[in-house]
């Protein structure tokens, strides 16, 4: 395997080794590689959603604009990564997020949020929209209305 971090994830459960997507048997044996669109540098499962970490597509790479349909419209003066949800069975893209870091620590609540600690700033909402910037969740104010609440 190829990659920073494999992980786990999918429905049937696949490897993921940061170009390909191993599938596991009931018997946990490894079988067909699938050739992954781009690099991931990272992922994970959350719900029925697989979620991955690569760098932004520039066109050139054999997935060409993917996850995105086509050139990001997202701008910063930062470095970001792309965090991508996916269907866990079809590995469609869902959404795709620009966030601050390749290595995020990635959870989902009972509502269905997807919360990422990606920044230093602590934790934030992925939004829908795709490219749209994730929505920081303030705690210390979160603190603040329950303690005078």
């Amino acid at each position: 395997m190829d990659s920073y971090r494999p992980f786990l994830a999918g429905t049937p459960p696949a490897i993921f080794d940061g170009t390909n997507a191993y599938r596991v048997l009931d018997d946990l044996t490894v079988v067909d590689a699938a050739a992954l669109p781009d690099r991931v540098l990272d992922g994970g499962q959350i719900g029925d959603m697989t979620w991955i970490v690569g760098h932004p597509p520039d066109g050139t790479g054999r997935g060409r604009w993917w996850p995105l349909t086509g050139r990001p419209t997202y701008t910063t003066e930062h470095q970001y990564w792309l965090f991508t949800l996916l269907d866990a069975s079809t590995r469609e893209p869902i959404s795709s997020t620009p966030i601050r870091s390749a290595q995020p620590d990635v959870t989902i609540d009972s509502a269905g949020t997807v919360w990422v600690a990606a920044t230093p700033r602590g934790l934030h909402a992925i939004p829908d929209p795709t490219m749209t910037e994730p929505v920081p969740l303030d705690v210390a104010d979160l603190l603040d209305r329950l303690r005078t609440g």
